[in-house]
Formats: structure tokens, sequence, C-alpha cells
């Protein structure tokens, strides 16, 4: 059973192992009644309203998934509670069944509670504004709503509204105005499909950026020369031919390489030519006569 440890200071109830399975155990299984009460309510609720007055009866039928219980839980925290946001009750049970089993702060599971609870009523407030669907925020949202119109208006209504969002913002995530400016802060961007990079996906560059990627691929189309088929800007060029020959044995790993240069005999000019059949006709030509 429980021991209470007494103290000056303070009193403690601590719980033993088995007992905070049972219990840990208990709230969740009851979390997933709660959520699927409430998820076929929205699809059976209409149906099992006239069947609550006979709850003891046998022989009534729901058409809940929970059958009876189902539709009696649903039925006091969709209709008569918070309407849809009475979901958030079915998390919270959740979070504290997996509280007790993972012997979680207390001070975190209670802060979870009161701002699940805030949650809770603001958003049934929220789905209450529409009084065309009152399923939504349920009696109390529903009531809640019209007692504000009464004072403030639709006008004033939505202010309260946006005040207590701001307000869950601010506190509860703390977010600053550098966070709402950075996820409103728009930046020019152009998708760029570059066809000479080996990737398929876009580019996106800023305008800077892709003025400076234009200029440089101006500049390297001038100097960029295919790589395949390069032959010598020399006409008369030397022809190198190089024959490696390898031997690898066991015992000696030497190589030997042979080199054999053939250079090509230059051209004779055409000029040459005609002074070499000059002479084969007529002779040696005198100097002078050049």
């Amino acid at each position: 059973m429980f021991k209470i440890k007494s103290s000056k200071e303070n009193s403690k109830i601590e719980i033993s192992n088995s007992q905070r399975l049972f219990w840990g155990s208990l709230l969740i299984l009851l979390s997933i009644t709660v959520f699927l009460s409430i998820i076929s309510y929205f699809f059976t609720g209409r149906n099992d309203q006239s069947t609550l007055v006979d709850f003891l009866n046998r022989s009534t039928t729901t058409e809940n998934w929970l059958s009876k219980v189902g539709s009696w839980i649903s039925h006091a925290l969709v209709f008569k509670g918070f309407g849809l946001s009475s979901i958030i009750f079915s998390v919270l049970i959740f979070i504290s069944g997996v509280s007790i089993l993972t012997k979680s702060s207390k001070n975190k599971l209670f802060n979870k509670w009161i701002w699940g609870t805030l949650s809770i009523i603001w958003l049934s407030i929220a789905l209450g504004f529409f009084e065309s669907i009152p399923i939504l925020g349920g009696t109390i949202g529903f009531e809640m709503n019209l007692f504000l119109k009464d004072f403030t208006g639709k006008i004033g209504t939505l202010i309260i509204l946006t005040i207590g969002f701001i307000s869950y913002l601010t506190i509860r995530l703390k977010i600053t105005t550098k966070h709402i400016v950075s996820i409103f802060k728009i930046k020019n961007k152009n998708i760029i499909r570059s066809s000479d990079l080996n990737n398929d996906s876009d580019i996106y560059l800023s305008e800077e950026h892709k003025n400076e990627f234009n200029e440089n691929k101006i500049q390297d189309s001038y100097f960029e020369k295919p790589l395949d088929n390069l032959e010598p800007t020399i006409k008369n060029h030397s022809k190198i031919e190089i024959e490696k020959n390898i031997d690898t044995n066991e015992n000696d790993k030497s190589s030997d390489l042979k080199m054999e240069i053939t250079i090509a005999e230059e051209e004779a000019s055409e000029t040459d030519n005609l002074a070499a059949k000059l002479v084969a006709d007529f002779g040696e030509v005198d100097p002078k006569l050049e």
C-alpha cells in the first residue's frame, strides 16, 4: 500500500513499482477509451442521444464504438462539455499514465495540465464562435460565446481570442518577434536549371548569385574545349612510341621500360623543291642572280 513518510519539512507519498505499473496502465487505457468515445461521437452521437435515458436498460443498443459507456462519456465531454477540444483531455490522461510509469517530474506534469486546460477552454470558445455548428464548441463554448458577444460583440470576442492566442505563443512557446519576422521574411529566389551540372535537381539562387553564375558561365565558355580527339597544333610533329614491357617474377619485381623515338623528317617547302629543280635543269645558279 501507500507509504507515507512524515518529516518536519514536508510529507512525501511513495508508491511501489507494482502500484506504479497498475495506475499508469489504468490511465493509459482510460485515455484510449475517452479518445475512441469522442471520435465515435461525431459519427454516431445523434443516434445515441435518445438512448442515454435508458442507460441501465440492457435491451437498448447504441452505435458508439464503446457502446453505452462510450456514448455517456462522449455526451458528457463533447455535448455538455467543451466540444471537439475535449480530445485534449485524453491526451493529458495518457501523459499522466506515462509519467507515472516513467517516474517523471510532478511539476512538469502539473504544468502540462494547467496549460492543457487553458488550451481546452480557449479552443472551445474559438470553435463556439461558429454558431452554425454548435457541436464543435460544446455547450460551454457556445454559452461562453453568447456571454462575450453580449458585452463585447463579435469584434471584441475576436480580440479576446487573439490576445489569448498571443499569450500562449509568448508565454508557453517562448516565441519572440524575431521568430515571426524570420517566418514572414521573403527572399527573391529564382529557379535555375543548369545543364552543365551532373545533377537534375533545381538550383535556387538569389539575384546576386544568379548574375555571378551567368558571368562565370560566359567566361568559361570561351576557354572550354572538348578533351576528346585533341590534335597537335604543329604540322610536322614528332611521334613518340612507348613500349612498356613489364615482367613480374615471384623473386624479382623489377620493370623494364623501353622507349623508341621516331623523329619525322621535316617536309621540304615549296621554295626548296623549286630551287632543287632549277639546279637539276640548268646547273648551279649564280648567286648574283638571286
